[in-house]
């Protein structure tokens, strides 16, 4: 497997296919890298609205912003309602969340951009009142949950247009996402949470037996501040904060550092278990203690700290070599739908945005006459009730993306996150070992197989892992199963200003460089 590498001085976009000429176009016109990334997410919302939307549940965003040369976050995770109580379901009007997709990307552009919110959403527009032709992707997801569309009329109108998918290659448009998309442009993101959109989207919702109302959107706001990081050998790891997957990635870091990475990729079966046991040990903690740090007393400090990271290494190390299984906790959830924007400007900047619907087209709830999904994201707290994740008025559920910068001596070199549910964890933490612990280059480190644990024994392995170690970790007492191990996209910067935008093989992304 063979990552697709594009290079370029000027400027990079890596992300949906069709959504990346809207972050190109930006570019040549002067746009910045965060402007590209908003451009590119909003265009994404027309194409790939399976994956995330302009009302979706949420994202992060992290970005070297060259003009002050300072990195910079703002994470905009859905939130619950005030009424929430009891088990959410995953479709339907009681799973739908405050979204956080539109005052994200506000505040992205208003911190961290040049463009106006109205100037970014120019190509999205174009895009859904001109039409796009029906991409394999766009007809398949269309296809697999076409039962579930049509049980909402509102839905059902804009996705399923005479009552059928498209045939590949047929010409979609979106004439009320534009419509919509123009009215925020005109009255600001503010009228999505306190003006007349969300007067409407509140009766809408609550007509329908919903409990989200108009205090909920009024009260939302994205969180900005500072990264999360730590030091990995010789880089600086930043990445968006909790409630994001982050936190997890740099934990598995942590205990991997003082490890002898190198000889143990040259052992390889002694690789992948310790790097299978590094997972289990990261998501057994996940699921113990990580929550909204607004809502519940997360020890993250502890859990960063070079103590802890002893401790679990030292397990690690015992059960590696004592050939050892580890049972751990069981995940319950769905699978996401999420899309990795990745982009690079001529100044040196550098952004790397991700974005959610939560699972694939969310609740499956649209707002009528705006061609639009509302964001969901309540099926990601936690089912049972007085854990750190549980379900909560106000609280954000954890989610799992991961936008990552990684720089080296001060200067950001590379920016990289990943789509594909609960696996992003998984990918980009092992993107990162290879890039920054084994040394591989960038395209091998995204390419190259990776597995998957989320605490139990059960593992999701890719299909051209080595043989041997497959094996072996079958061997051991793992139970195996096969298939993508989420997709990562990223964009790196080499000396002289080169930039080097890496498209992941195992989907149809695209690499443009100006």
């Amino acid at each position: 497997m063979q990552a697709t590498t594009v290079q370029s001085t000027e400027g990079m976009v890596v992300g949906p296919g069709q959504a990346v000429g809207a972050g190109v176009a930006v570019l040549r016109a002067g746009g910045n890298a965060v402007d590209a990334a908003v451009a590119a997410a909003l265009a994404a919302g027309v194409v790939a609205p399976a994956e995330c939307g302009l009302a979706g549940c949420g994202g992060a965003l992290v970005t070297y912003h060259a003009a002050t040369g300072q990195v910079g976050c703002v994470e905009f995770g859905a939130r619950a309602p005030a009424a929430v109580d009891g088990v959410i379901p995953a479709v339907g009007y009681l799973a739908l969340a405050v979204p956080g997709t539109p005052a994200g990307l506000a505040r992205a552009l208003a911190r961290y951009g040049t463009l106006s919110f109205a100037e970014a959403a120019a190509p999205a527009i174009r895009l859904a009142r001109e039409g796009f032709p029906a991409s394999p992707a766009y007809v398949a997801h269309l296809e697999a949950h076409q039962q579930q569309i049509a049980a909402f009329p509102e839905t059902a109108e804009w996705l399923l247009p005479g009552g059928r998918v498209p045939a590949p290659g047929d010409l979609v448009t979106n004439e009320a996402h534009a419509q919509l998309l123009e009215q925020l442009a005109a009255e600001g993101v503010e009228s999505f949470y306190r003006g007349s959109i969300a007067h409407a989207i509140a009766a809408h919702v609550q007509a329908q037996g919903g409990m989200l109302t108009k205090a909920d959107l009024a009260a939302y706001t994205p969180r900005e501040g500072p990264a999360l990081g730590i030091r990995f050998h010789d880089y600086e790891i930043q990445t968006a904060p909790l409630p994001a997957g982050g936190a997890s990635v740099l934990q598995g870091l942590k205990i991997l550092e003082e490890m002898d990475l190198n000889n143990l990729w040259r052992q390889s079966l002694r690789y992948y278990h310790t790097l299978l046991l590094t997972l289990q040990a990261v998501w057994t903690d996940r699921l113990a203690y990580l929550g909204d740090p607004e809502a519940v007393a997360v020890p993250l400090d502890w859990l960063l700290s070079d103590a802890h990271a002893a401790t679990l290494r030292q397990r690690v190390e015992q059960q590696v070599h004592a050939a050892a299984v580890l049972h751990g906790p069981e995940v319950v959830g769905l699978p996401g739908g999420t899309v990795q924007i990745t982009t690079a400007d001529r100044h040196g900047g550098l952004a790397s945005l991700a974005l959610t619907h939560g699972s694939a087209f969310g609740p499956f709830v649209s707002l009528p006459g705006t061609g639009t999904l509302l964001g969901g994201g309540m099926d990601r707290f936690d089912p049972l009730p007085g854990r750190a994740n549980s379900a909560a008025p106000g609280k954000r559920p954890l989610h799992d993306l991961c936008p990552v910068l990684v720089l080296k001596e001060g200067r950001p070199i590379l920016a990289l996150g990943g789509f594909g549910g609960r696996k992003i964890v998984s990918a980009v933490l092992q993107c990162l070992v290879y890039f920054c612990g084994v040394h591989l280059p960038v395209e091998d480190a995204v390419a190259y197989a990776r597995l998957h644990t989320e605490g139990a024994a059960d593992l999701w392995i890719e299909p051209h892992l080595p043989r041997p170690a497959a094996d072996y970790l079958r061997a051991l007492g793992y139970t195996l199963s096969y298939g993508t191990v989420a997709t990562v996209h990223a964009v790196q910067r080499v000396d002289g200003g080169r930039l080097i935008g890496i498209a992941d093989p195992r989907t149809a992304g695209l690499a443009v460089g100006l």
